[in-house]
């Protein structure tokens, strides 16, 4: 009778493995299908660029083949983030980006949004809005909003340093004051949003902290196609570390410490 229930229990285990072991195996290839699937999308995609099926098809249309596939990826199984990571690094643009699997789906959302966007005609994209936050200790930060550039470098110039004007290298007028700071944006330009909210050679910088009201100047240039600078320039102060900025996530926020 004991061996009886001890072989029963052990069948019963045995069958709680298995049952187990197949949930997972056909988890797995659940995920490795939809994962084949948007691989040969992309490819079916990439050959009919190269065939110029979507030469006469129209603007947006090769951004509507690929908005349900970003989709797909950031609607993806969580479980496999590493395996869609390595999807996503495949078919986005500037595929040499470092994507971290615990971002890969919120990268594959903005991906997504931005094709959506694309398909429908909306493409005023570059550097949406630039401002100076400060938090409850006082430290004050350059926030920069953007969607779809390609990085961007920020420095310190020096006094002696000229300026772009109208895609010239020109002695500064003085005009953003005598500490400035340089943000130069690879493949980037400036929404017209921000071109509206700045549309002189030089304006003052508008969303700051009170202290800082009427002291931030702005100036914006356009070197050539690939390149958008902004210029912030101060009487008063001000300095940030020069540093680099790669671009991970189609669109967001760049946040550049101020030091005094």
């Amino acid at each position: 009778m004991k061996k009886s229930v001890i072989i029963a229990i052990g069948i019963v285990a045995i069958a709680s493995l298995l049952g187990v072991s197949l949930l997972f195996i056909n988890a797995n290839n659940t995920v490795d299908a939809d994962l084949k699937s948007i691989e040969e999308d992309h490819a079916r995609i990439c050959a009919e660029i190269e065939e110029g099926l979507f030469n006469s098809a129209g603007r947006g249309a090769v951004e509507r083949e690929y908005a349900p596939i970003f989709r797909r990826i950031a609607d993806g199984d969580r479980k496999y983030a590493k395996k869609y990571a390595q999807l996503l690094l495949e078919i986005a643009p500037g595929s040499t980006m470092d994507i971290n699997a615990n971002e890969v789906f919120d990268i594959a959302a903005d991906y997504a949004w931005m094709y959506e966007q694309m398909a429908e005609g909306t493409d005023d994209f570059g550097v949406q809005h630039v401002k100076i936050i400060e938090d409850t200790s006082g430290k004050k930060s350059l926030v920069i909003d953007y969607i779809d550039i390609g990085g961007c470098s920020v420095r310190m110039m020096d006094e002696s340093d000229k300026v772009v004007s109208r895609g010239r290298l020109v002695e500064d007028d003085g005009s953003l004051g005598k500490h400035r700071i340089e943000i130069k944006f690879g493949d980037a330009r400036a929404s017209a949003a921000l071109s509206k909210e700045f549309p002189n050679q030089t304006d003052k910088l508008k969303e700051v902290p009170d202290d800082l009201k009427s002291k931030i100047n702005i100036r914006m240039a356009c070197p050539d196609d690939s390149m958008f600078i902004i210029y912030i320039g101060s009487d008063e102060p001000i300095s940030i570390e020069e540093q680099g900025f790669t671009n991970n996530h189609p669109k967001g926020s760049i946040e550049i410490a101020l030091e005094k």
